[in-house]
């Protein structure tokens, strides 16, 4: 397989995680790049085979496990900080519930690489004050840095007071990426940032995405069922329009 050049896949979850990490890591590991699995110290994520090593998955810790609010922002800053010690000049960011299916990242990615990449969903569900300035959307994983687009938001990353209606890191990405000047845009497939588990309505949405519209970039995706379910839409798209 070509393409994926210089690119590190990284993982972002806690302990609780590990499970899905486990269930997902082969589509991590397809891209044929270096794994990374970053989480808090206070929770962290660690080997779960029998001789503590997984072949090309390394692990790494930093910052307090926390959902929302000042420590959850504070530590995806450290990570991101941690991601600049690897050599690789992209990086694709992972949620542990999200994940590309396709094993080649589109080129487009590449070539626009001063761009920050994610699933850009509505933010119009919020009350938001007169005044506000920002877009109405969320950054929601995955993500796809470069190293470049990485330093300049992390010059500004001290800056934005996290949002007291959206105190998240999707929210505070969007504020990262406005003060530093840098672009941000939807994968070009589609945005799909769904409930999958127990919402069987926008589950479906999800599914009807991947196999009628070609989308690969996927979040939520918490459970087994919804990921053989999305590999199988992924295979008819592939079969019946490509």
């Amino acid at each position: 397989m070509k393409g994926n050049p210089s690119t590190r896949v990284v993982i972002f979850g806690y302990a609780g995680d590990a499970h899905q990490i486990q269930a997902l890591l082969p589509y991590y590991l397809h891209h044929r790049c270096p794994v990374t699995v970053f989480s808090p110290e206070d929770a962290p994520i660690k080997p779960w085979d029998n001789d503590g090593t997984i072949a090309d998955v390394t692990f790494r810790t930093g910052g307090k496990r926390c959902y929302i609010g000042e420590d959850a922002i504070r530590r995806q800053e450290i990570h991101m900080r941690m991601m600049l010690e690897f050599p690789e000049q992209f990086f694709f960011a992972c949620d542990a519930d999200s994940l590309c299916l396709d094993p080649l990242l589109p080129a487009y990615l590449y070539k626009d690489s001063e761009t920050l990449w994610s699933n850009e969903i509505s933010d119009l569900m919020h009350e938001r004050p007169a005044g506000y300035e920002l877009p109405r959307i969320a950054l929601h994983p995955p993500w796809f840095f470069s190293r470049a687009v990485i330093k300049k938001l992390l010059c500004w990353s001290t800056v934005p007071t996290p949002d007291p209606i959206t105190p998240v890191i999707d929210h505070w990405l969007l504020q990262c990426a406005r003060l530093a000047g840098v672009p941000h845009k939807d994968f070009r497939n589609g945005s799909v940032s769904f409930p999958s588990e127990n919402d069987e309505f926008h589950f479906g949405v999800m599914s009807g995405k991947v196999r009628y519209a070609g989308t690969v970039f996927v979040h939520t995706v918490k459970s087994k069922r919804v990921l053989n379910r999305l590999v199988e839409d992924r295979e008819y798209y592939l079969r019946h329009y490509v």
